[in-house]
């Protein structure tokens, strides 16, 4: 009897990783608040952004609903989402309807990333796409002065090098709030100290996260894999990084749940 006692636990601890980071866990979307404060001159108490980035949308299953349903809970002022909508093609019109559905609760601004560069479409071809939804700007190394002290830029992939900072930022912004948006922390280090706060994604967090180790894999360059997720100040600027809405190569989380980032920029 006792010496079943072990097997009995091995099975349950098998089946445990061959069922939660496959099946459960990459459902399970988390909704994160963070606070930016700030004493630039906006025009509001407040100002309120949601971002999702990494979709890598196949469909509009129950992961993107729970993570529409967070963005609309929470009345955001725009949605963002920074980057990897599609891998392939093909889930091109499970992008569009998603992002469609978004622009139904607020301004949406779109930048690509690396998977939306390698996925067989052209990028202006789905600039042009995207921009015919009502409510979304697509942002490719540009930017958008709001008209309350906040100006929001993106640049295309940092990762992929098609990234224009220079030519995405204002070349005088006064006294106004740049939030910027890049797929890739790779941004921060020709961004630091240039922009007040930058919304990227990428990493994924890692997927899969082991305690006492970290992330297993991080895409990114050996000097930028400290920025695998969360909140990092580097510069009086302000970066965060998302650990992405889908997976991409294998369809797996664990320790690394998919994320909707509310991030609330207050003045001071």
């Amino acid at each position: 009897m006792f010496g079943r006692i072990p097997r009995i636990a091995l099975v349950a601890v098998i089946l445990f990783f061959a069922i939660y980071p496959f099946f459960i866990e990459v459902n399970l979307v988390e909704e994160v608040h963070i606070k930016v404060e700030t004493n630039k001159n906006l025009a509001v108490d407040s100002f309120v952004i949601a971002q999702v980035s990494d979709l890598h949308i196949q469909g509009i299953g129950s992961r993107e609903e729970n993570s529409i349903s967070i963005i609309e809970k929470n009345k955001p002022d725009i949605i963002v989402v920074t980057g990897d909508l599609i891998s392939d093609k093909n889930n091109l019109r499970y992008a569009l309807e998603y992002i469609e559905r978004l622009a139904r609760i607020a301004p949406v601004y779109v930048v690509f990333g690396n998977w939306d560069h390698w996925s067989g479409i052209s990028m202006t071809n789905f600039k042009i796409l995207l921009e015919g939804i009502d409510n979304v700007t697509v942002l490719m190394n540009e930017y958008v002065d709001l008209g309350n002290g906040i100006i929001i830029a993106g640049v295309d992939d940092p990762h992929t090098h098609f990234h224009d900072l220079p030519k995405a930022l204002p070349e005088n912004c006064g006294d106004k709030f740049i939030v910027l948006l890049a797929h890739s922390p790779e941004i921060i280090g020709e961004a630091a100290g240039k922009v007040d706060l930058i919304l990227s994604g990428h990493t994924h967090g890692g997927q899969v996260v082991l305690p006492l180790i970290g992330p297993l894999y991080v895409p990114l360059p050996s000097k930028y894999r400290k920025y695998a997720s969360g909140m990092f100040h580097v510069n009086e600027t302000v970066m965060y990084v998302n650990r992405g809405l889908g997976t991409t190569l294998i369809p797996v989380r664990f320790l690394c749940r998919p994320e909707v980032t509310i991030i609330e920029i207050v003045r001071t």
